[in-house]
């Protein structure tokens, strides 16, 4: 789950602490309900809805945050562009914290 690598990011002992269940992975407490990418779509799917897109909206950026705040202008520029070419790639879906499904 991504929340486990989100979380290692703050605290690098994380996975040794009593708040990640190692069994499923989930972490206890947790303010927010995640799911994977399969599970996003069975729920969109089970409530009669078709996907028509699917975006990985932060892709990389929270683990590069630090480096692309402190972008150029152009490089800023640059990063975005090559950030909206990478978020509706299917591959870096599971690699997102924030998902967007669009469904009709």
């Amino acid at each position: 789950m991504v929340i486990a690598t989100e979380t290692m990011c703050y605290n690098s002992g994380f996975m040794k602490g009593d708040t990640y269940d190692h069994g499923s992975f989930k972490v206890d407490g947790a303010l927010f309900s995640f799911h994977t990418v399969e599970d996003c779509r069975r729920l969109l799917r089970n409530a009669d809805l078709r996907i028509t897109s699917e975006v990985a909206t932060d892709g990389l950026s929270e683990l590069l945050a630090d480096k692309i705040n402190n972008l150029d202008d152009e490089s800023y520029r640059l990063w975005l562009n090559y950030h909206y070419y990478c978020c509706e790639k299917p591959e870096f879906l599971g690699a997102s914290n924030q998902l967007l499904f669009v469904a009709n």
